[in-house]
């Protein structure tokens, strides 16, 4: 089962989150000097984002990049690259968008990978009903709303990372999570995504 970790709020939440994280790339700057941060976008993430940013590191030596992306100019107000970049603007963190990396060659694994959790069971850009992928790398996906197309990092190159964590930031994607755990619901990409994670999965819960 993956680990669990109540909050009060996902104010409280954001706040935790961010010092654990903050640790865990300041020790692998210092270990091999660099680190490597991926971040979902969408709403869900923009305070852990935000406290992040406002966290001294040395933004110079982490690479930033994303779960997935929308495939849209990276000013587009719907660019995950874009939303972070504009949040950590401050920082001269090191914004690397999907569509620029080597397919076969992403980022992994990375330091720390945060996911954000749709409605509809999906993490990144991985949805019920699409093909499953096999191996590290990125991959084309349908979106069910518009911009449909995306580019996601695969099940695998997540999974590789050294810290993995789930943000459940409200209750009814809770209610979904519990499901899952509970074996309700096996067809979504979150419960393929717990089978093969088990304990190497943190779930982060705002109990509100």
């Amino acid at each position: 089962m993956p680990r669990q970790f109540l909050y009060k709020s996902d104010t409280e939440m954001a706040q935790k989150l961010a010092v654990w994280i903050a640790a865990d790339l300041n020790a692998a700057v210092a270990a091999r000097r660099q680190a490597v941060l991926i971040l979902p976008g969408g709403s869900s993430p923009v305070k852990l984002i935000t406290t992040l940013a406002n966290i001294y590191l040395p933004w110079e030596k982490i690479i930033v990049t994303t779960t997935d992306e929308r495939q849209v100019p990276l000013e587009d107000v719907a660019s995950n690259a874009g939303q972070i970049k504009r949040l950590f603007a401050e920082q001269g963190a090191d914004i690397e968008p999907l569509w620029l990396m080597d397919r076969k060659a992403p980022p992994s694994p990375s330091d720390v990978t945060v996911l954000g959790l749709g409605l509809d069971g999906h993490f990144a850009s991985i949805f019920p009903g699409q093909p499953e992928t096999v191996g590290e790398g990125i991959v084309e996906a349908l979106a069910p709303a518009e911009p449909r197309k995306r580019l996601s990092l695969t099940p695998d190159s997540l999974l590789a990372s050294k810290r993995l964590i789930l943000l459940i930031p409200d209750a009814l994607k809770w209610t979904l999570c519990r499901a899952v755990l509970a074996g309700e619901r096996p067809d979504l990409p979150l419960a393929r995504l717990i089978a093969r994670a088990k304990e190497n999965l943190e779930l982060h819960i705002a109990e509100v």
